[in-house]
């Protein structure tokens, strides 16, 4: 019986979906299921992930979106369509072109042993000694700044909220994603939120920040320019929602 579900949001993924990853992957860890969500791709993706499914049928379904929805909604429907089954304990997503190694799973798994309070555990792109973080010095410089901005205005006390690296308990992850997320963008803060709001006084019990041993960007963002000028505006609406 597996007991914990990955999402992997997929949009234009032909050209960089590592199969043999999550295959070397899987086969060690028979105790977690992936589900590969098609959100429209414009490319051959689902021809992949159809291939890639037939390969380890117990450990790989594939959920085919017609249309472009955005990664948290892509991620939402696969939530959806798995919190139901009783046969998984945990539900989490990570980043088609694993930027954060599959490795990096059982990490957070092991911070809900013992620790029955505890409903989400994800990753951090904290810079330390031991690890090795790869990412575009702007990018970096910028994501400290906005980050500052959503610890003041949201009052979430967390360095890194956009790390595509998150495990939920099954029960917080169908509360979560119940309902539709207001921006495409944005869902992970909106995830937090929507814990802290559920959680109150008790939120910081409930969230474990984990720093990642390795980080590579893949330097193909999807998020252009103009909708980084839109994020200050979108963080506003995320407060008066969840103040």
């Amino acid at each position: 019986m597996q007991e914990t579900c990955i999402i992997i949001p997929c949009y234009d993924e032909a050209a960089r979906l590592d199969q043999e990853a999550f295959l070397h992957f899987s086969m060690g860890n028979p105790h977690i299921f992936f589900c590969f969500v098609n959100d429209g791709s414009k490319d051959n993706t689902m021809d992949i992930l159809r291939e890639l499914a037939l390969k380890n049928e117990q450990q790989f379904q594939v959920l085919d979106l017609k249309t472009n929805s955005g990664k948290g909604e892509a991620v939402r429907q696969g939530m959806l369509k798995n919190a139901v089954s009783s046969s998984f304990q945990f539900m989490g997503y990570f980043d088609a072109d694993l930027a954060t190694p599959l490795e990096e799973i059982p990490k957070l798994l092991s911070y809900f042993a013992n620790n029955p309070s505890l409903e989400i555990a994800f990753g951090s792109r904290k810079k330390t000694k031991q690890n090795s973080i790869r990412r575009n010095i702007f990018r970096h410089n910028f994501g400290r700044i906005y980050a500052g901005f959503v610890t003041s205005v949201l009052r979430l006390p967390i360095y890194d909220t956009q790390c595509g690296a998150k495990i939920l308990t099954t029960k917080t992850a169908a509360n979560v994603f119940q309902k539709p997320f207001l921006d495409r963008w944005l869902f992970d803060l909106e995830v937090f939120c929507r814990i802290k709001k559920e959680k109150g006084s008790l939120f910081r019990q409930s969230i474990r920040e984990v720093v990642v041993e390795t980080w590579t960007e893949t330097g193909d963002s999807r998020i252009t320019f103009f909708d980084i000028l839109k994020l200050p505006y979108k963080t506003l609406k995320l407060f008066f929602r969840y103040r």
